[in-house]
């Protein structure tokens, strides 16, 4: 199987070519994923024509997953209620007499920024304690993080709080959840409701390593089915500090440098390391929010195709949640929007797009930089190492070889086409079974 996907990848390598970096260039040199590759010419009408074809079906495609069409009647309150809920929340952590006195809530992923689809199950939200940190945040062990550092040899009270409380990120985190279970198990059962339906909190979770709590309501509209929805709420810290400090590298594209010192608000999020209990993780929500909100309308829809196709694959793998997350294909396509040309169509940027994530996974490391701090790997901590026989990565790198294969050769009906992505990624999850089967 690894020698068939090989074989298939090798087979898909001008298809790669011709939409790198859009359709049709004349030869070049691009930088992916810290190496050069050609960019060659193509003049191939029969695949043209073809992709005209795919490209018909890919917008079908965008508007089926849009969440305004799936969710016309009661998607308006379910966005009113669920900050309602957090809000609620929010005033309940500062009533306590905690160390803890939260000054805002931002509202951040897929909802935040419209790129949400199929259904509005997930929302993210920052809570925030506004620190006078100018001259407290260093860059960290790792690429994308930071430590909170004093700097005064006789510090104040305050300086000594927060030194003690918030230096160590783990400290910080397990305070955090402590407040949390403490509120929100008091609440389970509570009811916000709007003129189409309502909402009740039926529990929380708190993940192993991640900084996020997670709160579980259920939508109950007053007509059509009941919908389950997550709420992840994470504690962070402001850092009003110029990041120029924090960002260093020389791979910053120059207009993502300028939009970031256009759009300076960090904020620093308890996510500690393996290796290291002090690390703060970089969140530039406010400058992911200003690229989002400038991607052209074909980029826009390319990426929500992606989404797609990351949920498909989670769908049948649930191991690669976080190699194929929604953040990671953000990342993957804003790498993209560096490179390419106006006006391409879909097709070429959603195979330009795979292309890059297959030479990213072939990397004796694999490789997948965030263009805010490009020396941060966001897969350094998914199980896509390479290993002895059939590894995760041999399968990630099957996958994207096959979706590339299906825009190449799919058949001419939209239903056609939909059934062959799928059915890429239940290929991937038979073989795997086969090789387990095989092994034991």
């Amino acid at each position: 199987m690894v020698k068939q996907a090989k074989e298939m990848c090798r087979s898909t390598k001008k298809l790669c070519h011709i939409f790198r970096c859009g359709t049709y260039f004349k030869k070049k040199r691009t930088k992916v994923c810290h190496k050069d590759i050609d960019v060659a010419d193509s003049h191939d009408v029969d695949t043209r024509e073809h992709l005209n074809e795919v490209e018909g079906h890919l917008q079908s495609l965008v508007k089926e997953i849009s969440i305004k069409d799936n969710f016309k009647a009661g998607l308006n309150d379910i966005i009113i209620l669920v900050y309602s809920m957090v809000r609620f929340l929010y005033f309940q952590l500062n009533s306590c007499q905690s160390q803890f006195r939260f000054d805002g809530i931002i509202s951040t992923g897929s909802v935040a920024d419209g790129t949400k689809i199929m259904a509005p199950d997930e929302f993210d939200f920052l809570i925030t304690i506004d620190a006078d940190i100018q001259a407290m945040v260093a860059k960290a062990c790792a690429g994308g993080f930071a430590h909170i550092e004093t700097t005064s040899s006789n510090r104040s009270k305050e300086e000594t709080y927060f030194d003690d409380n918030w230096k160590f990120s783990v400290v910080f985190r397990n305070k955090f959840r402590q407040l949390f279970h403490y509120i929100v198990a008091r609440h389970i059962g509570k009811i916000f409701e709007a003129d189409n339906g309502h909402l009740t909190l039926k529990g929380y979770s708190v993940p192993i390593n991640g900084p996020q709590c997670s709160v579980r309501v259920l939508w109950c509209p007053k007509i059509g089915e009941n919908l389950e929805i997550v709420v992840d709420i994470t504690p962070a810290i402001k850092c009003s500090k110029s990041i120029e400090s924090l960002i260093t590298a020389d791979e910053v594209d120059d207009n993502i440098r300028k939009l970031l010192n256009e759009n300076d608000q960090v904020y620093l999020v308890p996510k500690p390391q393996p290796c290291c209990n002090r690390c703060y993780k970089l969140v530039f929500d406010q400058a992911d929010k200003a690229m989002c909100s400038s991607l052209q309308e074909h980029h826009r829809k390319c990426l929500l195709v992606l989404k797609y196709l990351a949920i498909q694959i989670q769908n049948y793998d649930f191991r690669f949640r976080k190699t194929f997350s929604s953040f990671s294909m953000k990342m993957a396509m804003y790498q993209h929007t560096i490179h390419c040309d106006k006006n391409k169509p879909v097709v070429d940027c959603l195979a330009s797009v795979v292309c890059y994530l297959l030479e990213c996974l072939k990397q004796k490391n694999p490789t997948l930089s965030s263009v805010f701090t490009p020396e941060r790997n966001i897969w350094s901590n998914t199980r896509i190492c390479p290993g002895i026989g059939i590894s995760d990565r041999d399968i990630a790198v099957d996958i994207l070889t096959t979706i590339i294969d299906v825009l190449k050769t799919s058949a001419d009906s939209y239903d056609c086409f939909i059934d062959s992505i799928k059915a890429a990624c239940r290929h991937i999850k038979s073989m795997d079974e086969k090789c387990t089967i095989e092994v034991h």
